[in-house]
Order: C-alpha cells, then structure tokens, then sequence
C-alpha cells in the first residue's frame, strides 16, 4: 500500500482490474496530436520484484512507508526496496490470522513473516493486534 497522486491526465481507455491493478499498468502510446492513450495491453504486473520498478517510475523516490500482507510473498520486494532507503522508514506486514473476524490466510512456507523477522519488518497480527475489524459494513469485535 502506497498513496501517491499523479497529475498527469490519462484516458480511460483501457484500466487493468483485480488485486494487482492498483499498481499495475497500461501500455501507453503518444498519438501525435498531444495526447497519451492507454492501450489494450498490460506494461506490468505489479507483483513481486515488479513492485519496486512500478513504485521507482511512479514516485521516483524510495518511499518512507509501505504496508503489505502476508499471503503470497508479493510485497516482500517494495518492503526491501523501502528499508534500503537513506533515512528513517516503516514497513507493516499485516498477518491474516483471525478466520474468526474476517478471511484468514497464512502462506504454507511462512516465507512472508521469516522475511519480516529477517529483516526487521513490523508484523501486526489481526488476531491478537486489532480490537475491532470491519466486514462487510459491521464491525466484528474481540472477545
């Protein structure tokens, strides 16, 4: 998870959709009369080692924070990548744990939370760190 602006126009020509679409993305072309179009084509997946050089083309900047989950070790990479920065910098790896609140998942190799222990990534776990989560509108509260 990053949030970043971008100020420059786009079309709406083609936008990629599903879990990786937040930072997946289009190819784009200049069609000579001051215009980019985004084609029908995928540039990138925003997944795994394709994260960073996503974030790098993005923002241009190592970011001071980034936020990732446990389940397919595809956010391990942009935590590195932030760790690596020059300077103070926080990266959260939230641990789906709790079947009881919301859909738990956890990897079958661990690989997610040995590489936070490795490291030194700040790992929150849904079941014993958060006193309230959110499903589908209600609130689904520890006991």
């Amino acid at each position: 998870m990053i949030l970043c602006a971008s100020s420059r126009p786009r079309s709406t020509a083609f936008r990629p959709s599903g879990p990786l679409a937040v930072w997946s993305s289009a190819t784009r072309a200049f069609d000579g009369r001051r215009v980019i179009w985004e084609l029908p084509e995928l540039d990138s997946i925003n997944d795994k080692e394709v994260k960073p050089v996503n974030i790098d083309r993005q923002i241009g900047l190592r970011p001071v924070f980034v936020g990732g989950n446990v389940g397919n070790a595809g956010d391990i990479a942009m935590m590195e990548y932030s760790k690596g920065r020059t300077g103070p910098s926080f990266q959260l790896l939230i641990n789906h744990d709790d079947e009881a609140r919301e859909f738990a998942y956890a990897e079958k190799d661990n690989f997610s939370l040995d590489a936070a222990k490795k490291n030194g990534f700040t790992v929150v776990n849904i079941k014993s760190d958060w006193k309230t989560v959110f499903v589908a509108g209600k609130a689904a509260v520890a006991r």
